[in-house]
């Protein structure tokens, strides 16, 4: 849960920056929109192959994968 929390709230960081970080960065605010969506996005098709590895190698060493990968 609390790895899940960290992660949602990188992600929802970009909310309160996205007109600062399109101007410094030089794009616009629908770009840096996408890039905080990029999460979602990921999340659809890699819940299939995640669902996997729980049912394989257990709950516990999925999170700690998962853990890994984030970081």
């Amino acid at each position: 849960m609390f790895i899940n929390l960290t992660m949602q709230m990188l992600w929802i960081a970009y909310a309160p920056i996205t007109k600062e970080a399109a101007g410094f960065y030089g794009v616009s605010e629908l770009q840096i929109g996408l890039l905080a969506m990029s999460f979602m996005i990921a999340f659809i098709p890699l819940s299939i192959p995640v669902s996997w590895v729980i049912d394989t190698f257990g709950f516990r060493r999925a999170v700690s994968i998962g853990a890994v990968l984030m970081a």
